[in-house]
């Protein structure tokens, strides 16, 4: 019986990992499932103040993300806010990571990067994506078991022919490695040495996508990615070749890493601290901040389907609870400089692929 072909597809996200295996065999790609869930939290939580030797110790995705504020410190996460800071020209990350999340961070290296540091200790960001990798890769073995998700007939073996980690489209040749490096180290031992590992851009991705949903011919049209750590535009072309092949082009790609719903999160911290009925500052807490962000996250949810959400969080500092009510009109009118940028960025980026604007947006 011939071995099932497998291909991975995978996200480690700002906030959230995401992965998908497609079946070259039936010709179809399965969502998979992560520590139990359809969507991991990009979470990694460090119980003590000593760099653990094995990332089989470290605690992952929503364990460490629903952790008490008591325990924040040792919380980790926005990782691509700390990989911006690799580059000179984006070392200011370093300085925000440190004063709007809930951890510490201090330099890498010779001053270079940044590295999350725990009670004394320093987590590097390596660290941090290998033990996102070890749930991928248990995962991964565990749907080709007996019984596993991709049901595999008695019998049948598995063949991992490729893997593709999406990664932002502004990151550098060194930052796209350390992710290749990891899944080298990690994945590709228990998946065999069949596999290949590449990176590609979320934009890129996002399009080849779309284009594979009918009718296949010639579109323009533009990817809109206001994620955690960033905001992206990119503009596409899918034009006809020879016969019946078709050529995706990408016409124009701009990234502002300064941009992302972190800030829109940020943002609404600010604005809870200016409205709060006490006097203690909330915003140089770290507990606090831990427990105001997750709930702001949930308000802004809300306001999706909603013209108004209460942010609630208890104890919020020693001795203070807060309970304030945020409408849309409010929620709106604190980040429009933010959904401004978005107008701007998308425009520059129309300017500069040239032509008729695309007809079509992918948000």
């Amino acid at each position: 019986m011939p071995p099932r072909k497998l291909s991975v597809g995978l996200d480690i996200g700002s906030q959230s990992t995401v992965l998908a295996v497609f079946d070259h065999t039936k010709q179809c790609s399965f969502p998979l499932e992560l520590g139990g869930d359809k969507i991991l939290p990009s979470c990694v939580a460090v119980d003590d103040g000593d760099i653990l030797a094995s990332t089989h110790n470290l605690i992952v995705g929503k364990r460490a993300e629903t952790r008490s504020a008591k325990k924040c410190e040792g919380v980790l996460c926005a990782h691509r806010q700390l990989l911006y800071s690799f580059e000179d020209i984006w070392a200011v990350h370093r300085g925000i990571s440190e004063q709007r999340w809930h951890f510490n961070v201090s330099a890498g290296d010779e001053g270079r990067g940044s590295r999350y540091q725990v009670r004394g200790a320093k987590i590097t960001v390596e660290q941090f994506i290998s033990a996102i990798l070890e749930v991928v890769a248990t995962s991964l073995v565990e749907s080709v078991r007996p019984g596993g998700y991709l049901q595999l007939d008695n019998g049948e073996a598995a063949e991992w022919l490729q893997m593709c980690i999406a990664v932002p489209e502004c990151f550098t040749a060194k930052q796209r490695q350390l992710f290749v490096d990891a899944a080298e180290t990690i994945v590709r031992p228990r998946l065999g040495n069949t596999l290949a590992i590449s990176t590609v851009n979320e934009s890129t991705a996002v399009a080849l996508q779309f284009c594979s949903i009918p009718p296949f011919q010639f579109r323009r049209f533009m990817c809109v990615d206001l994620g955690a750590s960033k905001l992206t535009v990119a503009c596409f072309e899918l034009r006809q070749c020879q016969g019946a092949l078709l050529q995706l082009v990408e016409l124009a790609a701009r990234t502002d890493v300064f941009c992302g719903s972190s800030e829109i999160e940020f943002r609404m911290m600010q604005w809870c601290d200016k409205r709060k009925p006490f006097q203690q500052a909330m915003l140089t807490s770290k507990p606090a901040m831990f427990k105001l962000r997750k709930e702001i996250r949930n308000a802004i949810k809300t306001l999706t389907v909603a013209e108004e959400a209460m942010i609630e969080v208890d104890g919020v500092v020693a001795g203070h609870d807060l309970q304030l009510m945020l409408t849309l009109e409010d929620f709106e009118r604190e980040c429009a400089d933010i959904f401004d940028s978005v107008v701007r960025l998308a425009e520059s980026v129309i300017a500069e692929a040239g032509g008729a604007p695309p007809a079509e947006a992918v948000l």
